[in-house]
C-alpha cells in the first residue's frame, strides 16, 4: 500500500528539518546538502498543487532556512549570487501569495514580515540601501496587520522589535539617522517592558545589545563620536559577559569582532588613536580564536587585514 507522493513529502520534510538543525549550528554546507533536495521536491509538489497553501508554506520555509544557512559565517561562499538572492526573493513572493489566498488569516502577515525583513537584510549586505528600506517598510506594514487587535504575546512583541531595528538601521543607511534613532528608542522601551514579563532571558539581553549597536551606527553617521563610543562600549562589554557566561554560544561569539570594529571606528573618529589600537588588537585575538573553530567569513578576513594594517 505504498504512496509515492506521501513518501516524497516525508523525505522532503526530513531534509528540511535536518537542514534547519544544521543551519542553527552554523554548519551551512551540511544544511544546504539537505535543503537543496527538499527545495526541488517541494517545488515539484507545489507545481502539481499550486493552490495547496500547506505545500506552498512548506516551500516558503525551505527558502527561509536556506537564507539562514547562507547568512551563517562562511555560508555566503556556498551559493551563487543568483541562489542567495533567490532564497529571499522567492520566500517573499510565496508569503505574498499566501496572504493573497487568505487575507483574513492575519497570522500569515508574520510570514510576510519575516520574508520582507530577510529580503531587506540581503539588500543591505549588498549595499542596496534604498531598495532595502522599501522591503523593511513592507515588513513594518505586515507587522501592523499581524498585530492589529491582537493581545500582546512574546511572538507579537518580538516581531515589532525586529521590524523597529531594521527600519532604524535602514533609515540610518540612507542618511536619516535622526529618524532611525526614534525607532531604536521605541524598540528599547518595548524590550524593557518585555524584560519585566520575562526577566533574565538571553534573548532580551541580545536584543539590548543589538539596539546599542544600531544606535552606535546612527551616532557614527551623525559624527557624534562620544555617544557612538558609549553605545559600542556597552555592546562590547555586554557581549563579552555573554561569551564568558556561555563560551559555547557561537552566535554571540561571532558578533564580538563586528562590535569591536565599530568601536574602533568611533575611536578613530574621536581621534583616540591609542584606544582604537587596543580595540583592534582585541579584535585580532577574537578572530584568532574563531579561526581555530571554523573558516573566517569574507568580512572577517577584511577585518583582520584592516586591523593588521592599522
Amino acid at each position: 500500500a505504498r504512496n509515492p507522493a506521501s513518501e516524497r513529502a516525508g523525505i522532503a520534510l526530513a531534509d528540511t528539518k535536518l537542514g534547519e538543525i544544521y543551519a542553527r549550528m552554523d554548519r551551512s554546507k551540511e544544511a544546504l546538502a539537505h535543503l537543496r533536495p527538499a527545495l526541488e521536491a517541494d517545488k515539484a509538489m507545489v507545481a502539481l498543487e499550486p493552490n495547496n497553501m500547506a505545500k506552498v508554506r512548506k516551500l516558503y520555509f525551505d527558502y527561509i532556512i536556506m537564507d539562514w544557512a547562507f547568512r551563517a559565517p562562511g555560508g555566503e561562499l556556498l551559493g551563487s549570487a543568483e541562489e542567495t538572492r533567490g532564497a529571499v526573493e522567492n520566500a517573499a513572493q510565496l508569503a505574498d501569495r499566501m496572504a493573497a489566498a487568505d487575507a483574513n488569516n492575519t497570522m500569515v502577515f508574520l510570514d510576510v514580515s519575516t520574508a520582507q525583513n530577510n529580503y531587506g537584510m540581503w539588500l543591505r549586505r549588498n549595499r542596496n540601501f534604498a531598495e532595502a528600506l522599501v522591503h523593511f517598510q513592507k515588513a513594518e506594514e505586515a507587522v501592523r496587520r499581524f498585530t492589529a487587535g491582537r493581545p500582546h504575546t512574546a511572538e507579537f512583541d518580538d516581531a515589532v522589535v525586529n521590524t523597529q531595528l531594521h527600519m532604524g538601521s535602514a533609515l540610518t543607511d540612507v542618511g536619516r539617522p535622526e529618524e532611525g534613532l526614534k525607532y531604536f528608542a521605541a524598540a528599547s522601551e518595548l524590550v524593557a517592558a518585555m524584560e519585566k514579563q520575562t526577566p533574565g532571558t538571553s534573548r532580551m539581553a541580545r536584543r539590548r545589545v543589538e539596539i546599542e549597536e544600531d544606535r552606535g551606527l546612527a551616532y557614527l553617521k551623525q559624527q557624534d563620536w562620544s555617544k557612538a563610543i558609549a553605545a559600542f562600549v556597552t555592546a562590547v562589554s555586554a557581549t563579552e559577559g555573554q561569551v564568558k557566561a556561555d563560551p559555547t554560544n557561537k552566535t554571540v561569539r561571532n558578533q564580538l569582532p563586528h562590535y569591536r570594529r565599530e568601536l574602533a571606528d568611533a575611536y578613530v573618529g574621536a581621534e583616540q588613536t591609542a584606544d582604537a589600537r587596543i580595540t583592534m588588537e582585541a579584535l585580532l585575538a577574537d578572530l584568532h580564536q574563531l579561526e581555530g573553530t571554523r573558516a573566517l567569513s569574507a568580512e572577517e578576513l577584511q577585518f583582520r587585514a584592516d586591523a593588521e594594517a592599522a
